[in-house]
């Protein structure tokens, strides 16, 4: 699939930083300084207060030494939207970049122990993680949630996470979201494989990949 290069000089932008990622993530040596120490993101869902239920695709990127996550609305993402105003698709795409911090400040007296289990797992096992999936290009490409009932319309924090099935064998990545109410969410999950029934279709900027 080919997008129109001249539609806005960002779209350029944005394709270059995921193709960036997509090829420093089969390269264990490469990804390891991005996520060294505990690590999160920021970003402001902007849920209708009539509607709070809303999925996001979450696609990682990288600019210079900064990694980020492009973020956009599921049904947003979609090959239709962008060709009805390619402006306003760029537009609904929200930018959040990844902070690494060494204190633990950030979740001093929140008693959540799976999701901080998670983060702990991916702190001490990044490293793991990126030697066993590096090589064969399994390191994650891009993420999806469904539909989450939010708590609250404020920002969301993300973590990334690693967990095993049943605590046995290779680490998964996930996501992890917390709400201002120190809610936790661990329903984000890597793609490919893409959700069913979506396939390509809800993953355009996906197909912007090299």
């Amino acid at each position: 699939m080919v997008l129109a290069e001249n539609t806005v000089l960002t779209f350029t932008e944005i394709k270059q930083n995921m193709n960036t990622w997509n090829n420093i993530r089969k390269n264990a040596a490469a990804v390891k300084p991005y996520f060294q120490g505990e690590t999160y993101f920021d970003f402001n869902p902007i849920i209708n207060i009539f509607d709070s239920s809303l999925s996001f695709h979450f696609y990682p990127a990288v600019s210079g030494n900064q990694f980020m996550l492009y973020i956009i609305d599921k049904e947003m993402d979609k090959l239709s939207v962008y060709l009805e105003n390619p402006i306003a698709f760029i537009e609904k795409i929200r930018v959040a970049n990844l902070v690494q911090i060494v204190s633990d400040d950030i979740l001093s007296g929140i008693s959540r122990g799976e999701a901080r289990q998670r983060i702990k797992d991916w702190t001490d096992h990044h490293n793991t993680y990126i030697n066993e999936n590096a090589a064969a290009g399994n390191i994650f490409l891009a993420f999806e949630n469904p539909p989450l009932n939010i708590h609250n319309n404020g920002e969301l924090r993300g973590f990334f996470g690693l967990y095993q099935d049943n605590n046995t064998g290779p680490w998964k990545a996930d996501i992890l979201l917390k709400d201002s109410g120190d809610e936790y969410y661990n329903t984000v999950r890597p793609v490919p494989p893409f959700g069913q029934g979506g396939g390509n279709e809800f993953f355009l900027l996906a197909a912007t990949i090299a």
